[in-house]
C-alpha cells in the first residue's frame, strides 16, 4: 500500500486501499523502530476528510481511533529510523 506523508507532530504518512487504513506514526526515538498499524474498515470519505483536515492527526483520533470496535486494528510492522 502506498502511503502518503502528511504533516502531523504524530504521524508520518496514511494510506488507504480497500477499506484498509495504514498509519505510519513517527519515530519514538533515536534507533527506534516508526510503529504501523492497520485500520480495517476505513471508508474512503473517511480517509478523505482526515487528509483535508487541519490537523490530520486530531481527525485520526476522532474519526478513526476513537473507534476501535467500528474500525479495528492491528500492528502490522515497524520501519527502521531514516
Amino acid at each position: 500500500m502506498t502511503r502518503i506523508p502528511v504533516e502531523s507532530s504524530q504521524i508520518e504518512a496514511i494510506g488507504h486501499e480497500g477499506g484498509v487504513m495504514e498509519v505510519l506514526f513517527k519515530h519514538r526515538g533515536e534507533g527506534k523502530p516508526a510503529p504501523i498499524y492497520r485500520y480495517e474498515g476505513v471508508p474512503r470519505a473517511v480517509f478523505d476528510e482526515i487528509l483535508a483536515s487541519d490537523s490530520v492527526g486530531r481527525a485520526f483520533n476522532q474519526l478513526v481511533k476513537a473507534h476501535p470496535r467500528t474500525y479495528p486494528y492491528v500492528k502490522i510492522d515497524a520501519e527502521a529510523p531514516c
